[in-house]
Parts: structure tokens; sequence; C-alpha cells
């Protein structure tokens, strides 16, 4: 039979293991969010990066499937981002 301090130990264990449990997952979640947030913002980057390409090549008169080929991206993604420009 556990006597009282016993009973407390095996208490307080469980809700030590549990807290360490939860602030693993807390710290997990957080990398994760961090390691998307990034990964958004590469691809955000990249498109605004193609959309100033696109802007400098249309001031020089460029077509779009040269543009395609230049930025090594399908023309329909040209053409969809030369209509965001306008």
């Amino acid at each position: 039979m556990f006597t009282f301090l016993e009973s407390y130990d095996v208490q307080e264990t469980r809700r030590l293991s549990r807290e360490e449990g939860r602030k693993e997952g807390r710290e997990e979640g957080r990398e994760e969010g961090r390691e998307e947030g990034r990964g958004e913002g590469r691809g955000e980057g990249e498109k605004s990066a193609q959309r100033i390409a696109i802007r400098n090549m249309l001031k020089q008169n460029l077509a779009p499937d040269t543009m395609s080929q230049f930025l090594g991206i399908p023309a329909e993604e040209v053409k969809r981002l030369l209509n965001e420009l306008e």
C-alpha cells in the first residue's frame, strides 16, 4: 500500500511528465511554424524578384515567351504576373 508521501510523489511525477510533454509539444509547434514561415517568405521573395524582372523586361519590350525562357517559368505564369502588374 502507498503511503501518503509515496502517493504524492507518484502524482507529482505524473504532473511533471505532463508539463514536460506540453513544453516539448509547444516547442515542436513553434519550430514547425518557423519553418513554414521561412518557406512562405522564400516563396514570396522569389515571386517579388520575378515581378521586378518582368517589369524590367516589359520596359525592354520583350515578349512573354522570351521572359519565360529567361526566368525559367511557364509562359502562363509570366502572363499571370503581367496581369498582376497592370
